[in-house]
C-alpha cells in the first residue's frame, strides 16, 4: 500500500463523513422530531430502555436484552437525527454556535455519566455493606447481567451528549 493511496482513502473516508453530516442537517423529512418535545419524548424513551436492558437480560435472557438494545438502538438514530448530529460532527464541519453548543453538551455529559457511575458505584457499596456479613458476601454475576450491565453503561455514555443536546436546546 502506497502513502498516496493510504492518504486518497482518508480524504474519501473525510468526504464521506462531510456529505453525511450536511445531508441529515439539511434533510427535513425529520423535522417532526426536532421540536423539543419531540426531543425530551425520545430522550425520556432512550432512558426507559437504557434502564430495562438489565432487567431484560436477567429475565428474558440474551433474547429480550437484544431486543430492548434494537430497540434503544433505532431511539438513539433518531435522536441523532433529530439533533442534526451536533453533539457527533467533527467540530470543523460546525459553525461557531453549534461548536459551542457541542462543548456544553459535552461538559453536561461528562457531569451526568460520572453521577450515575458515582451513584451506581454508592448503591453497590451500600447493597455490600448492609449484606449479612460484608466480608463474605456471595457475589454471583452471571453473563447476562455483566452483559446488560455493559451495554446500559455503553448505551449512556454514547448517547449522554446527544441527550444533553436534545433536552437542553430549544432550537437546533
Amino acid at each position: 500500500m502506497t502513502v498516496r493511496g493510504s492518504e486518497a482513502r482518508r480524504q474519501r473516508k473525510e468526504q464521506a463523513v462531510r456529505d453525511s453530516i450536511d445531508g441529515i442537517m439539511r434533510d427535513t423529512r425529520y423535522d417532526r422530531l426536532r421540536g423539543l418535545r419531540a426531543r425530551r419524548a425520545l430522550v425520556l424513551a432512550y432512558g426507559l430502555l437504557l434502564v430495562a436492558l438489565l432487567p431484560a437480560y436477567l429475565s428474558w435472557g440474551a433474547m429480550g436484552g437484544t431486543a430492548v438494545m434494537v430497540v434503544g438502538i433505532v431511539v438513539l438514530a433518531l435522536l441523532r437525527v433529530a439533533t442534526r448530529v451536533v453533539a457527533d460532527a467533527p467540530p470543523e464541519l460546525l459553525d461557531e454556535r453549534q461548536r459551542a453548543l457541542q462543548g456544553s453538551a459535552y461538559l453536561g455529559a461528562y457531569r451526568v455519566v460520572s453521577s450515575v457511575a458515582a451513584l451506581t458505584a454508592l448503591v453497590a457499596f451500600t447493597t455490600v455493606l448492609l449484606s449479612a456479613d460484608p466480608d463474605t458476601y456471595p457475589l454471583v454475576v452471571g453473563i447476562d447481567a455483566v452483559t446488560g450491565l455493559l451495554l446500559t453503561v455503553i448505551g449512556l455514555t454514547l448517547a449522554a451528549p446527544t441527550c444533553v443536546v436534545a433536552w437542553e436546546q430549544e432550537h437546533i
